[in-house]
Order: C-alpha cells, then sequence, then structure tokens
C-alpha cells in the first residue's frame, strides 16, 4: 500500500480495478490467464495473491479450479495485473491477444512466487561443473546429421549429448552419447523400452511420476517459466540451476545447452540442428526432417514443431552464454539456425584431434 500523487494504491483481491467512489482508492487486481495444468500446478501457492482465473474456453467460465472463480477474458480490466499460467506453446497468441486489446501489464504466473520452484535434486547436484572448463557438442536429429562426423567426433575425444531418436544410428557407428537427454513426457511414454535399453554413459530424463523405472535415470524437473520482452515476446528462462528445475523451450536441445552450462562445459558446439522443418504439423511421415526416413512412424503422437519458442530460447541462450562466460557455436553442415556463431565442422575437428581446441 502506498500513496502516489494523492491516489492511494491498494494490492487487493477481490475488489475491482477502479476509483472507489470517488475517494481517491484505486485497487490493483491480479489475475491469472489459463485454467488448465499449469495453474494448476502454482494455484496452491499463490490463489492467497489473486483475485480470480480467466480462460478463453467458455465452458469454463463460472466454474472454478482449486475454489478460484473462472471468468471470461473480457473482465479483465487496463489495470489488472496479468499472470500467463498455460504452455508456451500457446503463450504468444495470448500475449498478442492482450495487446491488442490494450493490456500491456503482462507477466509469467511463476512470478508471483519464486518459491515454488522444487528443492534442489540431490543426485543432479553430483554434476555441478564436474567438466568445468571442458568442451563438448551437443547433437540434433536433423538430416544434416552424418554418420562419419559422429565417428570424428568419437576420435576427437569430445563429450557428447544427444535425445530423443539417436539410438536410431547405433547400428551405424560405434559413436554413443555421453549423455543422453529426453523431455517430451508423451516421448518416454511411447519409447520407454529403448530409453530403458539406451546406451549411454549418463540419461538425464524429464521426471515422468506415473511411470515406473527399469533403470536408475538422472530425473530433472521440466519446468516453465519465462518472461515477456519489452516488444511483448515472451522468453523461455535459462535455468541456473539444473537441479532444482530445467526450462522449456519447446526444443530438447534447450534442455540440453542448460544442462551442459550446469555441468561446467564452458565451449559448446551445436551439431545437426537443422532449424528447418518440411512438415510443420508432426504428422507428415513421408518429410525428412531427421537423419533416418523412418524416424517417425504412423501412429506416433508427437508434438509439431515451434519455431517461434525455439528461436527465442536459442537467442536467450545465446544471450545468456556471453552475459556468463561460456559460448555456443553452430558446427551444424547448414540448416538454418544463425543465432550463433558459425564454425566449420571440418576445421574444428581437426583443431581437436591435435589437441589445439577451435581457433
Amino acid at each position: 500500500m502506498g500513496i502516489v500523487n494523492d491516489v492511494l494504491i491498494i494490492d487487493t483481491l477481490k475488489l475491482g480495478s477502479s476509483l472507489l467512489h470517488g475517494k481517491g482508492i484505486w485497487v490493483v487486481r491480479k489475475i491469472v490467464f489459463g485454467a488448465g495444468d499449469e495453474c494448476k500446478k502454482i494455484l496452491p501457492h499463490i490463489k492467497g495473491r489473486i483475485s480470480f482465473v480467466v480462460d478463453n474456453n467458455e465452458d469454463k467460465w463460472g466454474t472454478d479450479i482449486l475454489g478460484t472463480e473462472i471468468k471470461s477474458p473480457e473482465e479483465i480490466n487496463e489495470d489488472d495485473e496479468i499472470y500467463i499460467a498455460t504452455s508456451p506453446r500457446y503463450v504468444h497468441e495470448i500475449v498478442d491477444m492482450l495487446s491488442i486489446r490494450g493490456l500491456h501489464n503482462i507477466k509469467m504466473a511463476r512470478s508471483l512466487e519464486k518459491g515454488i520452484y522444487k528443492a534442489q535434486n540431490n543426485d543432479v547436484c553430483t554434476f555441478k561443473n564436474k567438466y568445468y572448463g571442458k568442451s563438448c557438442v551437443i547433437i540434433g536429429t536433423g538430416s544434416s546429421l552424418r554418420v562419419c562426423d559422429l565417428e570424428r567426433i568419437k576420435k576427437a575425444g569430445l563429450y557428447t549429448f544427444a535425445s530423443n531418436k539417436i539410438f536410431k544410428i547405433f547400428v551405424e557407428t560405434t559413436w554413443r552419447p555421453d549423455f543422453y537427454c529426453v523431455t517430451d513426457s508423451k516421448f518416454i511414454s511411447q519409447y520407454f523400452n529403448e530409453i530403458c535399453d539406451m546406451e549411454a554413459r549418463e540419461i538425464f530424463i524429464n521426471n515422468v511420476p506415473e511411470l515406473p523405472w527399469c533403470m536408475n535415470p538422472h530425473l530433472f524437473s521440466l519446468e516453465f517459466d519465462g518472461y515477456i520482452s519489452k516488444d511483448r515476446k515472451f522468453v523461455p528462462v535459462f535455468s541456473e540451476d539444473a537441479s532444482k528445475f530445467v526450462n522449456e523451450g519447446m526444443t530438447v536441445t534447450y534442455a540440453m545447452l542448460q544442462l551442459a552450462y550446469y555441468m561446467g562445459f564452458k565451449e559448446m558446439y551445436l551439431l545437426g540442428i537443422d532449424f528447418s522443418y518440411e512438415d510443420m504439423t508432426g504428422m507428415d511421415y513421408e518429410k525428412n526432417d531427421h537423419f533416418c526416413k523412418d524416424y517417425i512412424k504412423k501412429g506416433e503422437i508427437v508434438n509439431p514443431p515451434d519455431l517461434r519458442t525455439n528461436l527465442l530460447a536459442y537467442q536467450e541462450a545465446e544471450r545468456f552464454s556471453r552475459a556468463h562466460g561460456f559460448r555456443i557455436y553452430n558446427a551444424t553442415r547448414g540448416g538454418k539456425l544463425e543465432v550463433f556463431e558459425r564454425v566449420d565442422f571440418d576445421k574444428l575437428m581437426e583443431n581437436f584431434t591435435e589437441n589445439q581446441g577451435y581457433v
């Protein structure tokens, strides 16, 4: 509470955000946008600080979520504080919709209560700065990925991160990743057996509580957090502590970058990150967007690419890396990712093979 220009400012819950009865009392309401799973996760931690929840689904209007009323977005006033709690896939759409209405006081719901992050995972903590100052290659599954390049990486002795269906290339190479990472719960459910049989030194998987484990992977919490930039874009934050959470950027590559930073790697080289898709639905099995033609099988449940969020995540990774003393380079052959400084893969391998590092 405070007084600004003879107007009393009150941070309250149930009163409307308007000048009350001409008495100079101005009420600021906090409203959560989104009545889905993300809202359910954080609502118990913040429900005493918000007025109500809004959602685009009119079937939810007049009902409640965990005891908090759900209303139409039309109930939002110009002076309300709006906190988005939804999947990253829908944040841009919501921000655009609110901005058109002249509503610009927008933040992420997690900013209401920073204390909701999970406690440190002691298992993941053992990797803190374990590889300090070393270099690694983060390998994607794009169509540019070559088996011969993986063999050269193995010969050079570089640490590698890989993800998802990289195991499909194992029949063609003796290379195996040091660190294997999966974030998509749908993928984990469908390829549980393959993950259990995965040949990798360490396996890092998003914690999916309903699944039993036939091995002992390093489980991490995949969280959803970000901020709205000055130009009204949702930016996924880069997690500084992977033992607490790894942030979602709608691409497993973003998770691997955060894990690599936590482990202390100073130089990270991307390979096979094409950032280009013929098929933007994830349902066209004839498109060749990966290193093998049968990468996606019929009937498989997949999330379509979200290049808009991916790009913002990569831009945040580049900003964060320069501010925190490590570098990310793109050694991919071709592709359309231009956020990171490009390096020539062949020269990179020559220099590492000679123990010189990239010059």
